[in-house]
């Protein structure tokens, strides 16, 4: 796919060399319009073929997708899922199976803080489950209500994870940017009974309000 954006990047250099100013302006936003509505239709094919392959017995609260690198054939999905417990999956998605295979997407294995276990989904042509982050929803909306320091890091969290520590601490973070052992950007370890509250917390709406009862 890098090789396709090259070369078509070469033609339109190539085509606009020796034309008017003008006609050199108009290929380059034309073609900035048209990968952007490439990438943007295909963000669409990602998310419609993700929730078809779901279960149908869980709530689908929320499929994030993003592509790979200058390929809008090949994207990796995370769902938000409720069903009785708090579900997050994983999964590389094909756009166009039939021109590039679900199988040709590069592997994107990730080793997270986060627990993940073998995916209880089946494959489709589209979609390759990557697995499954399961957890108690109860823990989850007891921590927002009753954790002053999990509350205010969940006003920020699109797909929230938790996990203990050790006695005192646990680890809180966003799955989307979950992927290596030791803690990245994205997660916190926090107080189990805070001794503190954060000051100065906006007064946003939790983007996952929807699994925390607050709708």
């Amino acid at each position: 796919m890098a090789l396709a954006v090259a070369v078509l990047t070469l033609a339109c250099t190539g085509a606009s060399w020796r034309a008017l100013p003008r006609v050199r302006a108009l290929v380059g936003v034309g073609t900035c319009l048209v990968v952007a509505a490439s990438f943007f239709a295909a963000s669409s094919v990602a998310t419609a073929a993700v929730a078809d392959a779901l279960h149908r017995d869980a709530a689908l609260l929320d499929v994030i997708v993003t592509p790979l690198p200058a390929n809008p054939l090949c994207f990796t999905a995370l769902t938000v899922e409720r069903r009785g417990d708090y579900i997050a999956r994983r999964a590389t998605v094909a756009t166009w199976p039939a021109l590039y295979p679900v199988e040709r997407c590069p592997d994107t294995e990730e080793h997270s803080t986060a627990h993940f276990s073998a995916s209880s989904t089946a494959d489709t042509g589209h979609v390759h489950w990557r697995g499954e982050y399961v957890a108690p929803l109860a823990e989850l909306v007891a921590l927002y209500h009753d954790n002053c320091q999990a509350a205010a890091l969940l006003r920020f969290l699109r797909a929230p994870y938790w996990a203990i520590a050790d006695d005192e601490t646990l680890i809180i973070g966003d799955l989307r940017y979950d992927r290596s052992p030791g803690l990245d950007f994205s997660d916190v370890r926090i107080e189990r009974r805070p001794s503190s509250c954060p000051a100065a917390v906006p007064s946003w709406i939790p983007p996952r309000r929807d699994l925390l009862g607050t709708d």
